[in-house]
């Protein structure tokens, strides 16, 4: 987290150190002009408009706002510069022309006393037992290139026609996006296709006219792999209640899942109008800090999808791909 301050206002501003480091713009160059570099949980720096590292310029708030009047107003008040990033290998630029933009919110669920679902907050800090905080949904993307998504769409399609999930899809739609990010700074499981165990994704044409193809989406999925092997997929070590047992832990990493979508198309423009898909089951992962310490927790997992109308956000995943 960046705290940014101009003109006496407090901005904090949340960065992905991994696309920020390399842009070759304005925003990229303030970054490394301000010397931050990346850091594990709960780094926070204060710079000024200027990029000036100002974290530690005060003893106390007040003291920090008296030295914070001392500084040049060219150090408060800088001049915007091109925000538009030329690198062709910029995240931002990788979106495809064509291409279909998915949001994904992920969430937790646990039943309460009538047997309804709500939200699964756990205790993040094993220090702090007392410390009960309440998350968000988890929330990601999703890029589909245009033969991707035309795929789910087959030409020549009648009402009526079944026909399951393109495999080519299955990385994306199943594997990437069936986890959960709503707890830390990874995805507590990376899917891989050969992680699928069993799968019965299938899509039913509802309508198909000139102007307008619906489709359901409809069935199940198991992804099932050893736990410390996605585990250490993503961390250096395996630690729970301080003993390492990322050699000895046998548990399995899962979720079984049944999935209900609904999508369209207007086949004349070339365009998706729908993409609302639901995801439910029972979710087994090991939830942990950037230094591999945690615990396995069990419970119900849901992953929703929706188009995505909003300024252009690459996936979480963009680095990893």
């Amino acid at each position: 987290m960046i705290e940014f301050y101009s003109s006496g206002k407090v901005v904090p501003v949340a960065v992905d150190y991994l696309m920020i480091k390399d842009q070759k713009d304005a925003e990229g160059q303030f970054f490394r002009a301000s010397g931050v570099g990346a850091g594990s949980c709960g780094h926070i720096y204060t710079l000024t408009a200027s990029g000036k590292d100002v974290t530690r310029l005060g003893k106390d708030w007040a003291d920090f706002w008296v030295k914070w009047k001392q500084l040049p107003l060219e150090d408060r008040r800088p001049k915007v510069g091109e925000l538009e990033n030329p690198d062709p290998n910029a995240p931002l630029n990788k979106f495809p022309k064509g291409g279909l933009r998915v949001k994904l919110w992920s969430r937790a669920l646990e039943c309460d006393s009538k047997g309804d679902l709500r939200s699964h907050d756990w205790n993040w800090s094993t220090r702090a037992a007392s410390f009960k905080p309440t998350f968000q949904p988890g929330r990601d993307y999703l890029w589909l290139r245009e033969e991707e998504w035309k795929a789910l769409v087959p030409a020549g399609a009648n009402k009526g026609d079944t026909f399951p999930l393109p495999p080519a899809l299955v990385k994306k739609l199943v594997c990437d996006a069936l986890t959960h990010n709503g707890y830390g700074r990874y995805p507590v499981a990376a899917w891989q296709p050969k992680h699928v165990r069993s799968m019965n994704l299938n899509l039913v044409v509802e309508e198909a006219s000139p102007d307008l193809v619906r489709l359901r989406l409809e069935g199940s999925v198991l992804l099932e792999e050893d736990l410390r092997k996605i585990v250490l997929a993503l961390h250096s070590r395996m630690r729970i209640n301080g003993v390492d047992v990322s050699a000895t832990n046998t548990d399995k990493g899962k979720y079984d899942a049944r999935l209900l979508g609904h999508l369209a198309c207007d086949p004349k423009k070339k365009v998706v109008t729908r993409f609302d898909i639901v995801a439910l089951g029972d979710f087994v992962a090991f939830y942990c800090d950037a230094n591999g310490d945690g615990h396995i927790f069990t419970h119900a997992l849901g992953v929703a999808f929706a188009l995505d109308t909003g300024p252009l956000v690459p996936p979480a995943r963009w680095h990893r791909e």
